[in-house]
């Protein structure tokens, strides 16, 4: 970027209401003495002709606000300003306009050793925490209705990052996906700052997952931590800049997008109904992410300029810090109005633009309230806004069923809509009538549409007492995935010599694992040994010792799974009954994920035993920790507990599993 400043003579000030600095890059453009008179102020800028300036004005030297912008004809351009009253001091500079550099382009790499995810869903909060190699915690924290539909999200740690303008570019970062999702509800995040670290100099920054488009983001930072609002998830991280570095760096643009290829949609069968209005959400949601990045990174910089100036402070609690930012927050109001809501109405006559403006207006929105702004500028637009996208989205949906067929992904996005509906209290009938859902079953499912549920139980108990022992085994299993059914292909192969007719299924799921898993065994043959019980054990029998050995041992311990995302194929074959031949019969070829998890638990192990030199007592008890595999299934085919029929397929194994002497009984529902 390049600057021009108003020149001081002499090193003195020109005039009570107009403050100076010294003037830059030589022969560019420069001022002229300005003229001060009833307050007004006559600014004068002499340079080549053609050239397009930017004046602006502060008070501060670390706020800007454009005056206007104009064009040097034959060399000079001047205008009247009004100066206000209330400044006791005045900064102009000029700025050329096209002469600004673009965002930085960083490279970093992510561990993904250090990888948190979680399943966001409308309705429910959720929080991910990740532990540095130096045992920092980076926490990020999603609050209710963040998300529309159910989201798996990720964050994964950032060990290093080159490129950033800055001393020390990188304290702490992270990359957060899926790239680009804008959130209906800002999420927190909590970078950590170790003691080494300055944070009065501390600022934070975000960049794209292929490291383009870094800039500054506002943010809240005490000694421990630097607090970022995430509104859209990208990579984020925190520095140290010098006040040199971040002037230079806030003073950079947006490049220019390249507007080949296109971003996967979140919604693609909708994207395949209304093409042209996908491609126009995505154009307004990077038109808003270009105007939205340098309106976050000039409150950044009035943040960190102001912590460095000591204007702000910085201390355990953040009550200052939160102060300041609302207050810049309640100024962005004006950005609101200009380029947010004055694109509402347009983007509601479309489904798809009015769903994009929808998560900007909700996220502004609810940013405001987190920061305790009342009557925020956003407020009043989400009812008219909400009420006009849902029912052009339900009205769209409904017509994409009927035009282009069943698909699960329809009815997963009408049974959103209708979700949505209800978190937000939406009951008005000009919003969209409530959603019939067994009619959508039956307008937009496909005929294979529902739920995989394979489930595992199992339990074994036995007590045996006799006259030299008592033994007692306790074992129980309980273990269910549940998949949900994203698309099928579905192929008939006709009857053709001795190959009877069948067909085909291929089904891609998308699931969730839980399972729990406990064991608890006794073995107690302790005697009496040197007149005296060892160690004060309670002791199911207590004889006099006849030599030799015995033992106490009991082993207690559980596991437990919980985990989603999980995706699996599944085939099946199916066939008229009686009609198996020439290798084909009926079948079900799936594959369970394995699952691992921790066995926690205790070992009390306590040999004894008399010997020629009296009685030895021998304690190996500790803590039990080692891991539980859940185990899967694959393969099952058609026996007399394979049955199924146009909507269904149901498998349960007539022969029981064993899991050493505990019996599994194993079930499939779809």
């Amino acid at each position: 970027m390049k600057t021009y400043s108003l020149r001081a003579v002499g090193g003195v000030l020109l005039c009570w209401a107009i403050g100076c600095l010294p003037s830059a890059l030589g022969a560019a453009p420069r001022f002229e003495v300005p003229r001060v008179s009833a307050g007004h102020v006559t600014l004068r800028l002499t340079g080549e002709n053609g050239v397009t300036l930017r004046v602006e004005s502060s008070t501060n030297l670390i706020v800007w606000t454009e005056v206007r912008t104009g064009t040097l004809a034959g060399g000079v351009w001047q205008f009247d300003e009004v100066q206000p009253v209330a400044a006791k001091a005045r900064y102009y500079r000029a700025v050329q306009e096209g002469a600004f550099l673009p965002f930085p382009t960083v490279r970093y790499t992510g561990d993904t050793n250090l990888t948190g995810s979680s399943v966001l869903e409308p309705g429910w909060s959720s929080e991910i925490k990740l532990i540095s190699p130096g045992g920092q915690e980076a926490v990020l924290r999603f609050p209710t209705n963040a998300v529309e539909r159910t989201t798996l999200v990720s964050m994964t740690w950032v060990t290093n990052l080159s490129g950033v303008p800055a001393e020390r570019g990188l304290v702490a970062g992270v990359k957060l996906e899926p790239e680009g999702l804008v959130l209906s509800a800002p999420a927190v995040l909590d970078l950590p700052l170790d003691a080494s670290v300055s944070a009065s100099r501390v600022s934070s920054y975000s960049f794209g997952a292929d490291g383009s488009h870094l800039h500054l983001v506002p943010d809240v930072v005490t000694t421990h931590r630097a607090r970022v609002f995430v509104g859209q998830l990208r990579g984020y991280g925190a520095g140290v800049f010098t006040l040199e570095e971040l002037t230079a760096l806030a003073s950079t643009v947006p490049p220019a997008r390249a507007r080949a290829g296109s971003r996967p949609s979140l919604h693609a069968s909708m994207e395949e109904c209304y093409p042209e209005d996908e491609a126009a959400a995505k154009a307004l949601r990077e038109e808003l992410e270009d105007l939205m990045a340098p309106e976050q990174q000039r409150m950044a910089a009035t943040l960190g300029m102001e912590r460095q100036k000591q204007l702000l402070g910085v201390t355990d609690e953040d009550a200052a810090g939160m102060t300041a930012l609302a207050e810049l927050m309640a100024a962005a109001g004006e950005f609101y109005v200009k380029e947010i809501r004055s694109r509402i109405p347009a983007a509601s006559q479309r489904c798809a633009t009015a769903r994009e403006m929808m998560s900007w207006v909700l996220g502004f929105g609810r940013q405001e309230q987190l920061l305790g702004v009342e009557n925020g500028a956003a407020s009043e637009d989400m009812s008219s806004l909400i009420c006009a996208g849902l029912k052009q989205c339900q009205d769209q949906a409904l017509e994409c069923c009927r035009t282009r067929g069943g698909d699960t992904r329809l009815v997963s996005f009408l049974l959103g809509l209708e979700r949505q509906r209800q978190l937000l209290g939406v009951t008005d009938a000009a919003c969209g009538q409530p959603l019939d859902v067994e009619g959508v079953l039956d307008d937009c499912a496909p005929k294979w549409f529902g739920t995989l549920t394979y489930s595992l139980r199992g339990s074994y108990e036995t007590n045996r007492s006799d006259s030299v022992a008592l033994n007692e085994e306790r074992r129980k299993l309980e273990y269910k995935f549940e998949a949900l059914v994203e698309s099928v292909e579905e192929t008939i192969v006709e009857p053709f010599l001795f190959v009877p007719g069948h067909t085909n299924l291929t089904f891609q799921l998308v699931g969730s694992a839980q399972g729990v898993y406990s064991v608890y065994s006794l073995y107690d043959d302790l005697f009496e040994a040197c007149g005296s019980t060892p160690s004060g054990k309670a002791l199911a029998t207590v004889r006099p010792h006849d030599g030799g050995e015995s033992l106490l041992r009991r082993y207690q311990a559980d596991s437990q799974i919980a985990t989603n995302g999980l995706q699996l194929t599944v085939r099946a074959t199916l066939m008229a009954p009686g009609s198996a031949g020439a290798g084909i019969t009926p079948q079900l070829n799936i594959s369970i994920p394995y699952l691992s998890a921790p066995l926690n638990g205790f070992l009390e192990n306590v040999l004894d035993s008399v010997t020629s030199e009296g009685c030895e007592v021998t304690d190996t008890s500790g803590p039990v920790k080692t891991t539980h595999t859940f185990d899967g299934a694959s393969y099952l085919r058609g026996t007399g507990g394979f049955g199924y029929n146009p909507r269904s397929i149901t498998f349960l194994r007539l022969t029981p599993k064993l899991d050493g002497p505990m019996v599994v009984q194993e079930e499939v529902r779809l």
